[in-house]
């Protein structure tokens, strides 16, 4: 018997990310994945590592013969090429950030057939196919089956990722609102795969989704809490919303900010009328010491350009949501401009093509 040696890099800030690395940990854990790299009766040693934007490798952990998946998260390229190199390239990936197409095509015939990143779907649900393609011959049937389940599931947290504010029929079982009710359920609780409580709710939903009523009843119960949840905090925001909230342009784009942490996206703003500005801005300040502010949007406007102005210091994202992560901000309460600001400034992408895409 060979053990080999696993190692997960997954989002650690949102439902996307906690979903791949549990999906993943659950299906390598059994040995139920058939790659090249790990025969039938290999040991599986897992090591997760919850990572997200700004984070530094400050060591490489990752031996020669480790294999890596990397889900729902991309590294700056000198980190990428790291791990590339540390473990011979045996790496498989798992994206949809759109703000890290270049450097991946770049490195892509270093990654192992299987990886994909594009924004057909979101990075669990990635996961879920590449689960599909690659499940393990002999494994039992309703292991099997009860991936329709976890799809579903991945399902809503896809919808929610990708489009921010989803647009559903309302005479679905499953619309725009449950959907951010059951979004507010997950924030509520310790979803992290690699913490003993987290992996408990997983667990919970793994048992759930071998039967196709019991899970039913597990994501309705997920929605009618996560209501519940969603209508308290509203109630807070729309009583506190003046003390915090504040108005302004930033990069030529009108916004609304508020010092809140963003994981439950642009619904902060539910009190205010959203259809008077471009951006939607939660900042936060982080343990890496930086200062974190998640941007997104509810109109026809292409954030990428911006991702790609400030990628070389920490950014990241999608066409309509990613954050960016700076050393302190300024902002001007007489002209209501916002400005991030960089120790590193001479590292900033300021050619005039990418100046000039901005707020265009």
């Amino acid at each position: 018997m060979t053990i080999k040696r696993v190692h997960i890099f997954t989002h650690c800030a949102d439902a996307d990310g906690r979903a791949s690395g549990a999906v993943l940990e659950y299906f390598l854990s059994h040995n139920w994945i058939d790659i090249p790299e790990i025969k039938q009766t290999d040991m599986i040693k897992i090591e997760f590592h919850p990572w997200n934007y700004g984070f530094k490798l400050d060591s490489i952990f990752i031996g020669k013969n480790d294999i890596v998946f990397i889900a729902d998260i991309n590294f700056d390229e000198d980190d990428f090429v790291s791990i590339i190199e540390s473990c011979n390239g045996r790496v498989y990936l798992f994206d949809h950030h759109e703000s890290a197409y270049d450097m991946l095509n770049k490195y892509k015939q270093y990654l192992y057939d299987g990886s994909v990143f594009n924004n057909e779907h979101c990075g669990c649900m990635h996961v879920v196919n590449f689960v599909r393609e690659h499940i393990r011959h002999g494994v039992d049937e309703k292991y099997i089956n009860m991936l329709d389940n976890i799809e579903l599931f991945c399902q809503l947290i896809e919808y929610w990722d990708l489009n921010t504010r989803v647009d559903l029929p309302i005479d679905e079982p499953i619309n725009n609102e449950s959907i951010k009710y059951f979004i507010y359920y997950l924030d509520s609780i310790n979803t992290n795969p690699w913490d003993p409580k987290g992996a408990d709710f997983w667990g919970e939903l793994f048992e759930n989704a071998l039967d196709d009523v019991a899970f039913k009843q597990f994501v309705k119960q997920c929605i009618d809490v996560g209501s519940i949840i969603y209508s308290a905090i509203q109630h807070r925001l729309a009583i506190e919303c003046k003390s915090y909230f504040f108005t302004g342009i930033f990069e030529n784009y009108t916004f609304i900010a508020a010092n809140k942490y963003p994981g439950l996206g642009n619904t902060v703003f539910d009190c205010v009328d959203m259809s008077k500005y471009d951006l939607f801005i939660c900042f936060y300040y982080t343990k890496t010491g930086y200062w974190t502010f998640s941007i997104n949007t509810n109109k026809d406007i292409d954030l990428i350009p911006l991702w790609n102005k400030y990628n070389k210091i920490r950014s990241g994202g999608h066409q309509r949501a990613g954050s960016i992560k700076c050393d302190y901000f300024i902002y001007d309460p007489k002209n209501k401009i916002l400005q991030l600001k960089f120790n590193e400034e001479e590292n900033i992408n300021n050619n005039d093509a990418a100046t000039q895409s901005v707020g265009d």
